[in-house]
Order: structure tokens, then sequence, then C-alpha cells
């Protein structure tokens, strides 16, 4: 005599003939009538629901709705849905450092600078103090690198303005690698996009007050005096503009 198996709705989900365990309709073993060393398969299927199948580095197969299932490898408890696979249960990620294996929309929560930040489309992770729903303007802290051309990671505070980069802090100088130049800082229309110990801005600055600025003494291009010179880096060369008082 066959058993009949329901779902918890109450349809009928698969049928167990007798003396055959049933292992390509669940992710446990159905076990049939008059099995042999079922306590073995019973045993087993206990274990496997104890820990949410952690011990896969997969998903489980046969997984039914409402399932859940602890991704060991990125350490998170994840539920099936029968329209979009298993996902995260939501609750944040709480780390020092940023995580990997996380989908767009889940939370980080990162602890060293008590900021909450969310994973976007395009990979990237986004305060949300400084990236308000409808206002995506702001400093974003530096919680992603940049990636120079010699391919070392560089922290990086960009300053964004409805969600386009306009400038950058950093504390030491670099060029940007080309993948990054084009993306993060496409805005400046360059595959190598310098970036400079300091403030780098991408666009034209107006003051409206004083603009102070530091100078350089002595005579660099000729000894034809003013003592102090303004030095203007343009394209990696050094120009001096003469002051005046």
């Amino acid at each position: 005599m066959s058993y009949i198996i329901y779902t918890s709705s109450g349809t009928i989900l698969t049928t167990v003939a007798t003396g055959k365990i049933n292992t390509a309709t669940t992710s446990i073993a159905l076990i049939g009538r008059d099995v042999n060393n079922y306590g073995r398969y019973i045993n087993q299927n206990l274990v496997d629901m104890l820990s949410n199948f952690s011990t896969n580095s997969i998903p489980p197969n046969n997984p039914l709705q409402g399932q859940l299932w602890y991704d060991a490898t990125y350490g998170v408890l994840k539920v099936f849905d029968n329209d979009t696979g298993f996902t995260p249960v939501n609750s944040p990620t709480i780390s020092t450092s940023q995580p990997i294996g996380q989908v767009p929309g889940e939370f980080w929560y990162n602890p060293t600078n008590a900021s909450l930040n969310f994973l976007d489309d395009t990979g990237q992770y986004r305060s949300l103090t400084s990236f308000p729903m409808y206002d995506v303007s702001g400093w974003q802290p530096s919680l992603t690198t940049i990636v120079d051309q010699s391919s070392n990671a560089k922290n990086v505070t960009l300053l964004k303005s409805y969600g386009d980069v306009i400038g950058a802090i950093t504390t030491s100088s670099f060029v940007a690698n080309t993948a990054t130049s084009t993306s993060t800082f496409v805005n400046a229309g360059t595959s190598s996009f310098a970036i400079a110990a300091g403030l780098t801005i991408i666009g034209d600055i107006k003051a409206t007050g004083n603009l102070h600025v530091g100078h350089t003494t002595g005579t660099p291009t000729n000894s034809s005096t003013p003592a102090s010179w303004l030095k203007v880096d343009v394209g990696g060369s050094n120009y001096y503009l003469p002051l005046y008082q």
C-alpha cells in the first residue's frame, strides 16, 4: 500500500510506494511502508532539518515553499519562494568589512562607523545617511575601495550629486584603473582618471567669496620677480603664475 503525502496546504505532493525511498520530490527522504533500516533515513532527515541543510555548499534539491536553508558559505539564512528561489531572511549583515554574497537591496551594518548600508543594483554599497531615498546627493563614506592602475585598493570618499560622482577625497595620489575611470568617474571623460591627495573635483569650482590658496616662493620661471608664485598643475605639468599684492 502506497503512502499519499500532502503539502501543508492540503494538496497531494506525491505518493511513496511500499518498500521504496523517495528522494526526488523533497530535500529529505520520504519513506514508504516496510523499508528496511528506515530509522537511518528518519535520523538523517532530522539532522538535515535541524541544521537547515547547512552542510550543503549549494541549495538543497527539490525545496518546498517556505523551506529554510542556511548558506554556510556566506553565513546567511535563506527562505525558499516558488517565484524567486532562495532569498535571504531580512536581517542586516553586521561586519566591520564589506560582506560578500549579498544581493541588491540587502543591508550591511558597519559597527566601526555606525553606518547602515544597502547594496544597489550596480554592486555598490551606499550609506543610508548619505543617500536618502529621493535625494541621492552628498558625501559617501569610504565603504568601498577604488582600484588604481597597479591593482592597489585605495580608500576614497566620494561626492555625489543625484547619483553622479563629481568629487573625491583621499589621502594619497593615484590614477584609477580603466574600468573605474570609465564607470565610477565617467563624468571626467577619461580612461585614466587622476585623483590628488586631498580634494579632487570633476567640473568647475566657483567661489562667491575669497579663495585662499597656497603659494611657492622664489623665482621658479625667471629672475624678474615677484617673490611669490601660484603653482598650477595642468595635465601633470607645473605652471607658475606671478602673484602681486
